[in-house]
């Protein structure tokens, strides 16, 4: 199981102040978290000075823009409208969706950038999104932000106050006016129970190089808090998807060009999302759990390491590359990358150190400043490469560490190449659409002698398919083909034989028929229907072999 994250430790002990509610830790992530705390003390011994990290990644071309736009999916109940005993529950029974958005803006002179609270505030505005508040509730809310970002400081030597840190300037710009062109879409999933503020500094770097940065805090299926389980999990998912659908309809979203990014817990989502939908076109893990929970999602009914086939990368936290990092050594169709950091440990996955370091350069902490630059520059370069087609990128990418100035000692890389990839179902349908059957046969044969265990086929799926083909298109040849296949994969189902024989039937070849009509029957004696068939095949056979032998003499 991996360490906890920052905001991870802030939920079980800090993301209730305020809120007059009890947060249930249970025993198992109490043990994790002392175990964390007493390894972080012993990190923290360790100091190092830190340079100041806002100058040592220059913006790109553009300012980057933000803002908040509240959502909800009326399609998914997320409280109940009442309780136990009956009363009406004055909650919000839709799921929220409270969607941060990173974008490029024009650069102006003099820019105007946000403080830093304003990704904090938003934390306690998540299931009522308000524009105004009254005076009351702002006190509150600036309150519970104070606690929050003090218990965010707890684990970080520094000599900057909660309420300090909270006025900084970000490097965003508030409701900026977006630029009027399209921009690749790159959807963050952060971490255990955190919003999207867990790594906004790395947000407005990439807004600044010209993508759309998409994300939704990290929610159980009912309420604010994940849950370890499944449910959590694919809630989180559907969020993405529902996000998705949301920036598809933006003017200024490159909806061809997808990315997603995931953080600990939500770097397993982000995967889940992929296999799910297969327009994103790459996969960014920053110590994702899709590693260390492999074990929890690898019985989903639609996990399949197989559909992941566009380009993967990793960042690992220290220690020897992992052979338990059973998703990355598991995919074979897509280009993976493996970045170790070797000084860091699972929390520094979170800009937020780093962002404390660039308003503090003169405390001392155990985050080096080319940590935080490696992160951010193969974040760049891989979507760069992978959504821009960028041939600097690829070159960088290319390249090990070391090249770039990163010493092994701090940061090592393992690449793998992508085996050349079979068509997926749907691809092998396209294919006997428009190129026929032998085509996709051959296709499918070829990765078949190369893999034995090769599969991509539903025997549901294809027996529709052959059902089409049969009445649909009156393609009696192709049918009988794709029939045939099935048979060939499917050998023990009796129901395959059964739809052979019938378009066997309807193209005339009644021997054909009967032959598999008995197969059918051997398999499966009660299926009566194709007794039946058999029954009057035979009896016709027998009849038209006397016509024939009739006219022959």
């Amino acid at each position: 199981m991996s360490p906890l994250s920052f905001f991870e430790q802030i939920v079980l002990f800090k993301f209730h102040l305020g809120m007059k509610q009890t947060l249930y830790i249970h025993p198992l992530i109490s043990l994790l978290l002392f175990l964390f705390l007493i390894q972080s003390s012993s990190i923290f011994a360790q100091k190092r000075k830190v340079i100041e990290t806002s100058s040592s990644l220059p913006a790109g071309a553009y300012h980057a823009g933000f803002r908040i736009i509240q959502l909800y999916d009326y399609s998914r109940s997320y409280k109940e409208e009442v309780d136990y005993f009956g009363k009406v529950i004055e909650d919000v029974q839709n799921r929220p969706i409270q969607a941060y958005i990173w974008y490029p803006t024009k650069r102006v002179k003099r820019p105007k950038y946000m403080p830093y609270k304003k990704y904090v505030e938003a934390q306690f505005m998540r299931e009522r999104y308000q524009r105004k508040i009254d005076k009351e509730q702002h006190k509150h809310i600036k309150q519970q932000s104070l606690e929050l970002v003090d218990a965010m400081l707890y684990s970080i030597p520094t000599t900057i106050s909660a309420e300090e840190l909270l006025n900084k300037k970000t490097k965003a710009l508030w409701e900026a006016d977006p630029i009027k062109e399209r921009f690749p879409l790159v959807i963050y999933a952060p971490s255990y129970s955190s919003t999207p503020m867990d790594n906004a500094m790395i947000c407005e770097y990439l807004a600044s190089h010209g993508y759309i940065v998409a994300a939704v805090p990290s929610a159980g299926k009912e309420q604010q808090e994940m849950s370890s389980d499944l449910e959590g999990l694919l809630a989180q998912v559907e969020d993405m998807e529902e996000l998705k659908g949301f920036m598809q309809t933006r003017s200024n979203v490159q909806i061809s060009k997808i990315g997603s990014w995931g953080y600990s817990w939500g770097g397993a989502a982000n995967v889940l999302f992929q296999m799910r939908n297969t327009y994103v076109d790459a996969v960014l893990s920053y110590d994702g759990s899709m590693e260390y929970f492999y074990d929890l999602v690898k019985d989903l009914y639609f996990f399949n390491t197989d559909k992941t086939r566009v380009p993967y990368l990793f960042m690992a936290k220290g220690n020897s590359f992992d052979t338990t990092y059973q998703f990355y050594h598991s995919l074979k169709y897509a280009d993976a990358y493996c970045l170790k950091f070797n000084e860091l440990e699972h929390p520094d996955f979170s800009s937020f150190t780093a962002y404390v370091a660039s308003h503090d350069p003169q405390s001392e902490q155990y985050y080096n400043e080319q940590n935080f630059e490696g992160l951010a520059l193969y974040t760049l370069h891989f979507f760069n490469a992978s959504l821009k087609d960028d041939d600097h990128s690829k070159h960088f990418l290319s390249k090990l560490p070391i090249d770039h100035g990163f010493a092994d000692s701090l940061l090592s890389k393992n690449f793998k190449h992508a085996q050349k990839a079979p068509p997926t179902e749907a691809q092998f349908f396209y294919i006997i659409e428009n190129y026929g059957f032998s085509r996709a046969y051959k296709e499918y044969k070829y990765f078949q002698r190369h893999d034995p265990a090769f599969q991509i086929f539903s025997e549901a799926n294809l027996n529709t398919l052959g059902y089409k083909y049969l009445y649909e298109k009156e393609d009696t040849k192709t049918a009988v083909q794709i029939f045939q296949l099935n048979t060939e994969i499917f050998p023990e189902s009796y129901n395959v034989y059964d739809s052979l024989a019938e378009a066997f039937t309807i193209q005339g070849d009644k021997e054909q028929a009967i032959v598999n009509y008995e197969k059918s029957l051997t398999l499966n004696p009660a299926n009566w229907k194709s007794a039946e068939q058999l029954k009057q095949l035979q009896q016709e056979l027998e009849e038209d072999g006397g016509l024939i032998e009739g006219r022959n003499d």
